[in-house]
């Protein structure tokens, strides 16, 4: 499932099959990379007079065809881990050419992260459990469970 969201939009394009059709960015946009990278946190976003939407990622400029083509992308630059991803990366992602292949896309997504916080949350219950028990295996008091966790939490 985390790593579905990393690869974000492929696996959630791939999920739907023959019912979006898909194409690279550079062919649903007007703007090119001018640079080798560009900060995936560093952008603005801006509508158009004529209805097309802007992403402006440093001195990189790229209009869209509309609002769920630059959400799509948003998403994805969300999803970015290290603080420059290359350009060339951006603009080979593989997008749905329709709106509704976008929010069809956006929602897989969507529930892929709900999946996700939810098993965390399972996860995190289920080692407390384990904690409560291991203590009472071990016969640990209060202030040994304190030892333990500062410890812990240095690592």
């Amino acid at each position: 499932m985390e790593g579905e969201r990393k690869a974000f939009p492929n696996p959630q394009a791939a999920a739907l099959g023959s019912a979006v059709e898909l194409y690279p960015l550079r062919r649903l946009v007007s703007g090119e990379p001018r640079s080798q990278t560009v900060d995936p946190k560093d952008y603005t976003v801006s509508q158009m007079l004529d209805g097309r939407w802007g992403l402006r990622l440093g001195r990189v400029n790229l209009s869209f065809p509309s609002e769920a083509h630059l959400r799509l992308v948003e998403a994805w630059l969300h999803l970015q881990s290290q603080s420059k991803v290359s350009s060339s990366a951006l603009i080979e992602l593989r997008l749905p050419t329709s709106k509704a292949g976008c929010h069809l896309v956006l929602d897989a997504l969507s529930r892929a992260e709900a999946e996700i916080s939810r098993l965390k949350s399972l996860l995190k219950e289920g080692e407390k459990d384990i904690d409560v028990m291991v203590a009472r295996l071990y016969g640990l008091s209060r202030e040994h469970k304190k030892v333990i966790k500062e410890f812990l939490s240095r690592f």
